[in-house]
């Protein structure tokens, strides 16, 4: 962790505090990160720690749309999913 300098805040305060001198207060209704980290997960304290202790997150299967292998396994994984047209 570095120490700010002098009156450095971070972007999500800039941007939060440009939007409340527009009068947007109601797009930002988070008081910190952490508070944003939550309703960006809908309140899901579990999955944040988790994202948290991980250092990620994944969701389903990766996709290449070019890559024949990773749509093979996207199929496989999703046979629901729409088909794949002729140029793959």
């Amino acid at each position: 962790v570095v120490e700010t300098i002098g009156n450095t805040r971070p972007s999500w305060q800039i941007f939060k505090e440009l939007g409340q001198s527009l009068g947007l207060d109601k797009f930002y209704p988070w008081e910190n990160m952490q508070t944003l980290q939550l309703m960006q997960l809908n309140r899901d304290h579990s999955l944040l720690e988790n994202i948290k202790k991980m250092g990620y997150v994944s969701y389903g299967k990766p996709l290449m749309l070019r890559e024949p292998e990773m749509i093979a396994a996207f199929v496989k994984a999703f046979p629901n999913a729409r088909s794949v047209d002729e140029d793959g």
